[in-house]
């Protein structure tokens, strides 16, 4: 079984591509565009990786990581967003997330190496 990774972005462009990503690397993807959404898989479904934008509607990302930190759930996060502020960071380095990408620097060579190197280490 390969491994899960959920995707939790709301624009539909950075999904699409995030999830042909994932995909074309052999692991399985599962999207919502919510984080409110990913509830329901993170209790059917071993997630292996989150990538998780911040800015989304209802519950922010640096939100979701806060609250799933706080029920346990210590699978690895690559955060993925164009907002970015301090208390943001701050919040993500406080819930030990393993990585932040900028969307403006983003390249998908990097986000399959971060991929690789923290499931490879899994």
């Amino acid at each position: 079984m390969s491994q899960q990774i959920l995707i939790i972005e709301n624009d539909r462009e950075w999904h699409d591509m995030l999830q042909e990503i994932v995909d074309s690397m052999g692991y399985e993807s599962h999207v919502v565009r919510r984080a409110t959404e990913a509830f329901k898989i993170l209790d059917e479904t071993v997630i292996s990786l989150i990538l998780l934008d911040i800015k989304m509607p209802v519950v922010h990302g640096h939100h979701f990581v806060r609250y799933l930190r706080k029920q346990g759930k210590r699978m690895p996060i690559i955060v993925i967003s164009a907002y970015l502020t301090p208390e943001v960071l701050e919040i993500l380095l406080e819930y030990k997330v393993r990585k932040v990408i900028a969307k403006a620097q983003f390249k998908v060579q990097r986000l399959a190496q971060d991929i690789t190197d923290i499931l490879g280490a899994s």
